[in-house]
């Protein structure tokens, strides 16, 4: 165990910052079925450092493009810093100085900042690691694509400028250390084929789990990639997702007993949002009295917003707002949920539609500004930049762009899916198509964040794909518009 654990770290370091170490070691060689998944797949560890084509990356390649990568992610960041910080992170950060911890948000990060110690400073770092990994995942795999060097350079800072991603990328926001720690996982799944880095994925996902803890549903879906993905190991896609449960139930143990956490039950604003929209729909009370004292209906129906709960729970008068609720009454509430749903199947899924439909258009794609707690460093660059992404809202603003994109995205990879690395694209796009999904039974407020993770992907896929595979998107344009190439085009051109 201490010998994998070292490995592992290595194995770590190697990915993130020293790939240089890949180009003069192979790793063992295969034998038996290992050895025919290797042939169909054309993998190992000294090729996870070779891009598409063939090249060895060369030292120069690496350094180059490794520091290209965080200055272009520190770039992009600086005018952020220390952090385009929410609501959430800001309870996070005052739980973190009180050293009293609630589970609404993230109680092991509020923990964890109480130990190095709050301060904006911790932030700006935080921030800037988070850009990096994001930027750096990004440019590893557009180098491993085949790109060439000035190629990777100017793709990665498209990457990380293009409004959907730039607009979070500097957000110390729990969804983008979510999308940061995905990535990390997608490159794990891409670079090597060494079983116990299963471990490491296991890892990174109950780490997101655990800052998102909607994430959870998603642990099946893993776990079938894992299976996919690595030669079809039963055992192994098993041992992750066996894995992933001792993880959250061992982080359960130390956020509850040993930190003596106290219970909120978060996910009580969502049986209370559906509750609130049935009743208005339907005319009829459906809320208990100790979540809305008042009982009257014209009460609710004046402060009741179809789209978001923040105006009937969080306003003012408080005598009027629906109250979240603990224990025993969040039994109750639980119980009434159910029964409105399938009593009035029609007015739940019209609550819902209305609240997805404000998520899908792109609300809130910019988040409030730092509160005067954290401060910005550079607030009139702040706000340039913030001008800069709120001109191509109208365009790039829209959950439906990666949502219907990324549909139409795995639509053409599939049927490219025997060209290399491919089943890892297709089960990130497709991981993008689903994390868009679940969100849609439990929003409680439309905030263009909450999709981030699938933004990040989709644009990631969606331009290794149109470079990737440029000369038959050059062809296919040219025969639309009546163009003529001298070079007949091959229907997987680029994609070898």
């Amino acid at each position: 165990m201490r010998t994998f654990g070292k490995a592992a770290i290595k194995q770590m370091v190697e990915i993130l910052i020293c790939p240089l170490f890949c180009i003069t070691k192979r790793s063992a060689p295969l034998g038996g079925r290992d050895q025919k998944a290797h042939a169909v797949w054309n993998y190992n560890y000294y090729e996870g450092m070779m891009n598409i084509s063939g090249n060895k990356t060369t030292g120069s390649d690496f350094w180059i493009i490794g520091l290209s990568s965080i200055l272009i992610a520190i770039f992009a960041v600086f005018p952020y810093l220390p952090g385009r910080v929410n609501y959430d992170v800001l309870d996070i950060y005052k739980e973190s100085q009180i050293g009293l911890f609630r589970d609404w948000h993230v109680p092991f990060m509020s923990w964890l900042w109480s130990k190095i110690g709050p301060s904006p400073e911790l932030i700006a770092a935080l921030t800037t690691l988070v850009a990096v990994i994001i930027v750096g995942c990004g440019s590893f795999m557009f180098h491993r694509a085949g790109f060439k060097r000035h190629h990777t350079i100017i793709l990665t800072f498209v990457f990380a400028m293009i409004p959907p991603v730039y607009s979070n990328l500097g957000a110390s926001s729990k969804d983008t250390w979510v999308a940061a720690l995905i990535m990390l996982m997608m490159v794990l799944s891409i670079v090597t084929q060494r079983r116990g880095l299963f471990i490491l994925r296991a890892l990174l996902l109950c780490l997101a789990i655990t800052i998102r803890p909607e994430m959870v549903l998603l642990v099946p879906v893993f776990a079938v990639m894992e299976y996919v993905l690595f030669q079809r190991r039963l055992l192994q896609a098993g041992a992750f997702a066996v894995l992933c449960a001792l993880l959250l139930i061992a982080h359960n143990v130390f956020i509850y007993r040993v930190l003596d956490t106290q219970r909120t039950n978060p996910e009580s604003v969502i049986f209370l949002f559906d509750l609130a929209g049935i009743s208005v729909r339907t005319d009829k009370m459906l809320l208990p009295p100790r979540a809305f004292p008042p009982q009257d209906m014209e009460i609710l129906k004046k402060h009741y917003n179809k789209y978001d709960i923040v105006p009937f729970i969080w306003h003012l008068p408080e005598d009027e707002m629906v109250q979240t609720v603990r224990g025993e009454a969040l039994r109750e509430v639980q119980k009434r949920w159910l029964q409105a749903i399938l009593a009035h199947p029609l007015a739940y899924l019209s609550t819902r539609k209305d609240v997805a439909l404000e998520h899908f258009i792109g609300s809130a794609m910019i988040h409030p500004e730092t509160p005067d707690m954290i401060g910005l460093y550079f607030p009139k660059l702040y706000h340039s930049t913030i001008n800069y992404i709120l001109l191509s809202r109208d365009v790039f603003g829209s959950h439906f762009l990666p949502f219907i994109g990324s549909l139409i995205v795995l639509w053409f990879l599939w049927r490219r899916r025997r060209d290399r690395d491919q089943p890892v694209f297709i089960a990130y796009i497709s991981l993008a198509i689903i994390y868009e999904l679940i969100w849609l039974p439990l929003l409680a407020s439309p905030n263009y964040r909450y999709g981030y993770l699938s933004v990040v992907l989709f644009n990631l896929i969606l331009i290794l794909t149109l470079f990737r595979y440029r000369d038959y998107f050059l062809g296919l344009f040219a025969r639309i518009f009546g163009y003529r190439r001298q070079k007949p085009l091959s229907p997987r051109a680029g994609g070898k």
